[in-house]
């Protein structure tokens, strides 16, 4: 059984954010990271076990090419993205968001 991919309004937000930041600092550069988030979803979606589990029951997959990592969880009936994130964050910060569920 596939289970649905739920992406959160502020993971969505993250990743504009961050893409306007690569498009502004390069032309066309924003539409690859994107490119590559979405290819990184696609993988969390068809095998959702393929990252592996970081804190309690989140896993991070990881963007290739770019210093980010995408914080989602496996639920029974679906997959929920909680944040795209620069690795470099405060480790600390990294879950706030996923407490709010």
């Amino acid at each position: 059984m596939t289970l649905d991919l739920v992406i959160r309004e502020e993971a969505i937000g993250d990743m504009v954010e961050a893409a306007l930041w690569y498009e502004n600092h390069l032309s066309s550069l924003g539409d690859k990271f994107i490119e590559e988030v979405e290819k990184t979803l696609a993988i969390i979606k068809s095998n959702p076990h393929s990252f592996q589990v970081q804190k309690k029951s989140l896993r991070h997959g990881y963007v290739n090419r770019f210093p980010y990592i995408i914080i989602y969880e496996i639920g029974v009936r679906n997959i929920v993205v909680y944040a795209v994130i620069r690795t470099q964050r405060n480790p600390k910060k990294r879950y706030i968001r996923t407490r709010s569920k």
